[in-house]
């Protein structure tokens, strides 16, 4: 009888073969976890990225806007191309302004990734007479005109009340400072603001759009309270009191909104638009800290040794004028590089379809400019009226006039 004999190499094999296989499927496993990991790895390296590419973006994109606006305050929530998003926080300290950007990739996925950077602006720069256009305590028009200042400042130490810039008057202007309350409810009041390069608008006192159709470009900073039935909405409007809604006649274009400190009547109105916060997560308030302009000194010294005429002199090109009294003229052609200064009010009249281009400064009276092409600059302590059926007025910096701040005729100097 034969017997069965084991072939101990087969089993030795068979020992090798299942190790092997052991080997492997824990070398699998290391080199899945391995790869897991870097993939993890790499997938949080491009997502910090990403998020820090967009709090640069936040930074950059805040010292562009300055760039072009010395009073822009950063705020707001902005998406890039790629679906991520940076925001931007301005908090007042002392002086200064302290700014957070926050990048923000694959935002609201549970991939999302935040970074941040703080860094410092100035909070209230002094308003430079170099990108004023106009200084007054109140404006008065007529017509369906249009002042033009893209970049340019107006500050009205006074209330703006629309019945006195009747027919559709624009003021498309970068940076306004009303100091008081802005009346915009009569009919035909027209826009604020401009519309190629917004800025900001700044009120002291109450914001009122009841009854007109107003257009406001840029964001709206209103110091008291807003009272609003009309108009149509750009920007935001930080409200730093009440909101008041007489009626839902107006328009929030786009992601335009209402934020609001102090309460809403009626309190359940569009909450979605218009949005109560914390007085902190508004942004600062700003108002030029500069008292009036003032003349230069000696007078009339000053202005004769730079040869400024005086008196009652015509009115041509090139003409440097200083007034102890008012200034009137009236021509029926155009006239360029003129600079008018004087101690009491300016009334110019410019008929025949001319036009006036220079600069008038009447610190301590009114200015009053008849026509229908006005370009230069203006300050005035009381009154600027433009009387004509529909006046274009273009901002143009002082420093189209002289090539020398020190010849200036009018200084700004800050409040203490």
């Amino acid at each position: 009888m034969k017997t069965m004999t084991r072939d101990r190499r087969s089993g030795v094999a068979l020992v090798l073969v299942s190790i092997s296989m052991v080997a492997m499927a824990v070398l699998g496993a290391a080199l899945l976890s391995a790869s897991s990991a870097a993939r993890h790895q790499r997938l949080t390296f491009d997502t910090g990225n990403r998020a820090q590419y967009a709090t640069e973006s936040g930074q950059s994109y805040v010292y562009s806007r300055r760039a072009r606006n010395i009073y822009y305050v950063p705020v707001g929530t902005f998406t890039l191309g790629s679906g991520d998003r940076f925001g931007l926080r301005s908090v007042r300290d002392g002086s200064n302004l302290v700014v957070t950007a926050t990048g923000i990739a694959n935002p609201d996925t549970p991939r999302e990734a935040q970074r941040f950077v703080r860094f410092l602006l100035d909070y209230n720069p002094v308003v430079a007479i170099d990108n004023i256009f106009l200084w007054a305590e109140q404006l008065s028009a007529q017509g369906a005109g249009v002042i033009q200042g893209p970049g340019g400042v107006v500050v009205i130490f006074g209330t703006l009340d629309a019945s006195q810039v009747r027919g559709g008057m624009d003021i498309q202007v970068t940076t306004v400072f009303i100091d008081g309350d802005a009346l915009l409810n009569a009919a035909g009041t027209a826009n604020l603001g401009s519309s190629s390069v917004p800025g900001d608008v700044y009120i002291s006192g109450n914001l009122e759009m009841l009854g007109a159709t107003p257009t406001l470009y840029g964001n709206i900073h209103v110091g008291g309270n807003l009272i609003i039935a009309s108009g149509t909405i750009t920007g935001n409007i930080y409200v730093h009191g009440d909101v008041e809604v007489r009626a839902t006649g107006f328009t929030l274009v786009g992601d335009s909104r209402i934020y609001y400190a102090g309460a809403l009547a009626p309190a359940d109105t569009l909450p979605e638009r218009i949005i109560n916060v914390h007085p902190d997560e508004l942004p600062p308030f700003l108002m030029p800290n500069t008292i009036a302009p003032q003349l230069r000194e000696p007078r009339p010294a000053w202005y004769t040794d730079r040869g400024y005429e005086t008196g009652t002199v015509p009115m041509v090109d090139d003409l440097r004028v200083y007034t102890d009294t008012d200034f009137v003229a009236s021509i029926n052609n155009s006239v360029s590089n003129v600079v008018i200064v004087s101690t009491g009010n300016i009334d110019v009249t410019v008929g025949g379809g001319g036009r006036f281009d220079g600069v008038l400064i009447a610190p301590y009276g009114s200015v009053v400019f008849k026509g229908t092409d006005f370009v230069g600059m203006v300050i005035a302590d009381e009154w600027l009226t433009l009387e004509s059926g529909s006046p274009s007025v273009v901002f143009r910096s002082i420093t189209n006039y002289f090539a020398n701040p020190d010849d200036y005729p009018v200084t700004l100097e800050e409040e203490f």
